[in-house]
């Protein structure tokens, strides 16, 4: 299987991306909200999606939006491109409409409507225990948390990055914070 992937982009089209490494090309699909350039390298973490019918790759920036996708494609009723377009709004507006319990965030990505929309935000409250920190703590934590995990932090680190921040720092005071902790752990 397939888990991570760096190589060069070959072509762009829309959100799919033709990767090619050690001179095979992968055919990846990839949320909108990235701009990808013609022979610019690129390193995502991939989700293999398989059927009888097909085989497809979708990937990603980090981690953190991989266990997403995962864990959306795993309601009943969403596919891995409603899930690429849910993502595609980007990992903090999924998170901050999960925290806000706003159905009009879901109902917006195409080709979710009411029904599916309050269902999956049903499912999203019980959040696993390694996605929970993203959910939990004030609006200042949930960016900063977001960031980190944008820069290539695993949630671990991140948690203890953040332990014992003081409740007042702006999210971009806990961002610096944490990359000095952890540059002295270094």
């Amino acid at each position: 299987m397939i888990h991570y992937l760096s190589g060069t982009i070959i072509d762009v089209d829309n959100n799919l991306l033709l990767v090619e490494n050690n001179g095979i090309g992968y055919e990846i699909f990839v949320p909108h909200n990235q701009s990808y350039h013609k022979r610019g390298n690129i390193q995502l973490f991939v989700y293999p999606h398989i059927t009888s019918e097909q085989y497809q790759l979708y990937g990603f920036g980090t981690r953190e939006e991989k266990k997403w996708f995962k864990r959306l494609i795993n309601i009943s009723g969403i596919g891995p491109k409603t899930a690429l377009n849910i993502l595609s709004s980007g990992l903090d507006r999924l998170l901050r409409a999960i925290t806000e319990k706003n159905k009009g965030f879901f109902e917006s990505v195409s080709g979710i409507g009411k029904k599916t929309a309050l269902k999956i935000m049903i499912e999203l409250v019980e959040v696993p225990t390694d996605l929970a920190p993203t959910l939990g703590g004030n609006s200042a934590y949930q960016e900063a948390f977001t960031t980190l995990s944008r820069l290539g932090y695993e949630s671990h680190i991140i948690q203890e990055l953040l332990k014992n921040s003081s409740t007042k720092a702006s999210a971009g005071e806990l961002v610096t914070l944490a990359i000095k902790k952890h540059a002295q752990k270094s």
